[in-house]
C-alpha cells in the first residue's frame, strides 16, 4: 500500500540474497529497498510498472543476482540485535504509558450561578472529581443543538478544593447570538490521555439575566442551555429539552 509497516518479510528475503520488487510505500519498502541497488521500487498503484519491473528481473538474471548480493547488506544496515532492542524498548514504553493512563469515573458538573447581561454571560460552578490527586484541564464548550457547526470553547478560571474543582467563565454574548438558535453548555475535561464532555446541571434559580438576545434556561433534564429570546426567532426545533 501507499503506507506499509516495516515488513519483516522484506528484510528476511533480502537477508537470503533476494532482490525485492515493491511499491514505493512509506515506512516499509521505501526504507528497506535501495532502488536500482538491491531491488526496484515502483510508484504506488502502478500495476503495469510493477509487472514491468518483475519482467525486467526475469529477463536479466545477472542483474537480479547482483541486486540480490547487494541485498545481503540489509543485515548490516538493520542488525538483528538493534532491531530486537528497538522492539523491546517500544514494548517497555508502552507498558510505562499504560501505568500513566487515566480512566475517568462518572463525575458531575453543576452551575452555582449563570449571570447574563447585555455584553456577556458569567458562569460559575463546580466539577466533582472524587479520588483524583491532580486537577484536570477544563474548558467551557458551547455547541448548537444537534450540530457542531458554530461550536466554540471558552477558557475558564479554576481553583481546586476537596474532591472538586471550582470554575468560572465569561462568554461573549455575541458568540452565543451568532449561533442563532438553541445551544447547550458542556465542560470539556482533559487529564493526560482521558477526555470527556459533561453537561452542566443548572437549577432555575441559579440563572439571572437582563438585556440578552439569547436567554439562558434550565432544560427539562436540568442542564444549562440557551435559546433565542422571545421575538428574535419565529421557530425553534421541537426537541428543545
Amino acid at each position: 500500500g501507499i503506507r506499509e509497516a516495516f515488513g519483516r518479510v522484506i528484510v528476511e528475503s533480502m537477508a537470503e540474497g533476494t532482490a525485492v520488487v515493491a511499491y514505493d510505500g512509506k515506512y516499509g519498502p521505501a526504507d528497506l529497498v535501495r532502488h536500482e541497488v538491491d531491488g526496484l521500487l515502483v510508484p504506488y498503484a502502478d500495476e503495469q510498472g510493477l509487472a514491468s519491473a518483475m519482467v525486467a528481473m526475469f529477463k536479466n538474471p545477472e542483474r537480479a543476482r547482483e541486486m540480490g548480493t547487494a541485498a545481503l547488506e540489509v543485515t548490516e544496515r538493520f542488525p538483528v540485535k538493534q532491531t530486537i532492542d528497538s522492539w523491546l524498548l517500544l514494548y517497555a514504553r508502552a507498558l510505562q504509558q499504560r501505568e500513566l493512563r487515566v480512566r475517568f469515573p462518572d463525575f458531575h458538573a453543576s452551575v452555582d450561578s449563570a449571570l447574563g447581561r447585555r455584553a456577556r454571560f458569567k458562569i460559575e460552578g463546580r466539577l466533582a472529581l472524587k479520588g483524583f490527586a491532580e486537577s484536570p484541564s477544563i474548558r467551557l464548550y458551547v455547541r448548537p443543538r444537534n450540530s457542531v457547526l458554530g461550536a466554540f470553547y471558552t477558557k475558564v478560571g479554576t481553583s481546586s478544593g476537596d474532591d472538586e474543582v471550582r470554575f468560572s467563565a465569561k462568554i461573549d454574548s455575541q458568540l452565543l447570538e451568532a449561533i442563532n438558535g438553541p445551544c447547550d453548555a458542556y465542560l470539556s475535561v482533559t487529564l493526560r490521555n482521558a477526555h470527556r464532555f459533561v453537561r452542566l446541571a443548572c437549577p432555575k434559580d441559579a440563572i439571572s439575566q437582563k438585556g440578552t438576545a439569547l436567554k439562558a434556561y434550565s432544560t427539562r433534564s436540568g442542564n444549562l442551555s440557551w435559546k433565542p429570546a422571545a421575538g428574535t426567532q419565529t421557530s425553534l426545533p421541537s426537541n428543545l429539552d
